[in-house]
């Protein structure tokens, strides 16, 4: 919206008596919700048939038998529930659908975790493999390079100013801070570790809904061992069996022992990661479905008989021509209807803006509409497909401090347990990255400096070690400041 435009709107909002001002957002709301509708509606006609085409001439899901079966159920009753949308439903018939459709949503989130979890213990692998590779290059590759003291007071001055440069980014700030987390070599005693962890954990979900913290310990408990939660192991055995082959393999082996090695890890994590988006992307189709049913009766009707006539043919003969005319036809309908939304949204904000300055008090019936939407809103815009109680928290007050500190204590319990099965390797390179994702770990830059220092003293690092991090953490930090 031009600024013309926009003082139009003003003058013509001003004008409103409040009760005329209440009726115009109650309408408002309802058109959104109208073109959410049409939004998620051209979303299916398009992304159903894709999905089915897919998966009917690509073999996604591997050897994977029972999950393939499983994908297959979901596939006829999406297809089926979105051909009972047209039909005039019973609230019975209507009820039965979301809770289909939630119970769906489950099933895919469980396959679409297990496959994270895969992903995450194939990365470890192919991380450890790399360890290796560096530390049986020949021994002599370094003799002409030397770390002095004088290096290491340089870099630590350069990694200074480079922070210092980007202090008022957040993002950029923490950002560099866990790439080069990654890239030193651990060296911190397990009851430090534990020290670090809880008091950055403490400070950083100090404010946090308890939900949100729930979410992410979890999230951080899959990130450093996934083999011990949820469906691992249970769920997709073809990909739980190589993992288990790749991670029995002899790393110490010759290089082109390593290079098959590797190869096989790229082949296996491409399939996995192919296998987890076609999932995930069922997974939104499910929320606009939901989006479907839950405006159900809401609005009026779509009527738009020529594109549904047409999707009802694809899934009957499943021609190339006719997918390739629902997905053209479809995104065009879906852009159209994104840019009216868009300008819709903008003159919305102008009138609540107004309604909120002339301080109208809206009754509980519309109090209750918009939190409904709310609930429409959380479904059509979780594009990464998260979990329930993530989109539809219980409680959104702040955290208790006791109930914080029970939940980071369990993560350190789930750590320790962890690493008590895991080599010495292992256990610095799961410690390692977990610290990297923590966000600002350490009490202050001070404590964050001193480790990266003593992390490079020769006295406990070997020289080639020290070289190799170096030059890799200099490379990061040039490259860094070029693109700012």
């Amino acid at each position: 919206m031009n600024k013309e435009n926009r003082n139009e709107l003003n003058l013509y909002i001003n004008k409103l008596k409040d009760e005329e001002l209440k009726e115009k957002i109650i309408n408002m709301n309802k058109d959104q919700l109208t073109i959410i509708r049409n939004m998620s509606y051209y979303y299916l006609i398009g992304n159903i048939s894709e999905t089915v085409d897919t998966f009917k001439k690509e073999n996604i899901l591997g050897d994977n038998t029972r999950e393939r079966e499983i994908i297959q159920k979901n596939l006829s009753q999406i297809i089926d529930s979105f051909n009972n949308y047209h039909l005039i439903l019973s609230e019975e018939r209507m009820l039965n659908e979301k809770e289909k459709l939630i119970n769906i949503r489950k099933e895919l989130y469980k396959l679409a975790n297990t496959l994270y979890g895969y992903s995450i213990e194939l990365s470890y692998i192919k991380e450890i493999l790399y360890y290796k590779e560096i530390k049986n290059m020949p021994k002599n590759r370094f003799n002409n390079y030397k770390i002095s003291r004088n290096d290491i007071n340089y870099l630590i001055n350069k990694i200074t100013i480079t922070l210092d440069r980007v202090k008022n980014d957040y993002n950029k700030y923490n950002t560099l801070i866990s790439k080069i987390l990654l890239l030193v070599p651990f060296r911190m005693s397990k009851l430090k570790y534990y020290e670090v962890l809880k008091s950055s954990l403490l400070r950083n979900f100090d404010k946090y809904a308890a939900n949100m913290v729930e979410s992410m310990i979890e999230d951080y408990k899959m990130k450093f061992n996934s083999t011990l939660l949820g469906d691992y192991g249970i769920l997709f055995d073809e990909y739980f069996t190589e993992i288990q082959k790749l991670k029995i393999k002899n790393m110490d082996g010759k290089e082109d022992e390593k290079e098959v090695i590797n190869k096989d890890i790229e082949e296996l994590s491409k399939r996995i990661n192919q296998s987890k988006l076609f999932i995930t992307n069922m997974g939104i189709i499910i929320n606009k479905m939901l989006v479907l049913y839950l405006t159900k009766g809401m609005v009026d009707e779509l009527n738009d008989n020529d594109i549904y006539s047409k999707f009802k043919k694809f899934i009957r003969n499943q021609k190339k021509d006719l997918l390739e005319i629902l997905i053209e036809t479809s995104n065009k309908k879906l852009e159209k209807n994104e840019k009216d939304l868009l300008n819709r949204t903008n003159e919305f904000e102008v009138l609540v803006h107004e309604s909120t300055r002339r301080g109208i008090v809206f009754e509980d019936e519309l109090n209750s509409e918009i939190k409904y939407t709310g609930k429409i809103l959380a479904y059509y815009n979780d594009i990464t497909f998260t979990r329930d109680e993530i989109l539809f928290p219980e409680s959104y007050g702040i955290i208790d401090k006791n109930y914080l500190e029970q939940l980071i204590d369990s993560l350190i319990h789930y750590i320790n347990r962890s690493i008590s099965s895991m080599n010495n390797l292992e256990r610095k390179i799961r410690m390692r990255r977990l610290l990297s994702q923590i966000d600002l770990p350490f009490n202050n830059i001070e404590e964050f400096l001193y480790y990266i220092e003593y992390s490079l003293d020769e006295r406990v690092v070997s020289m080639e070690e020290i070289i190799l991090t170096f030059y890799t953490l200099d490379e990061l930090l040039e490259e860094f400041v070029e693109r700012q």
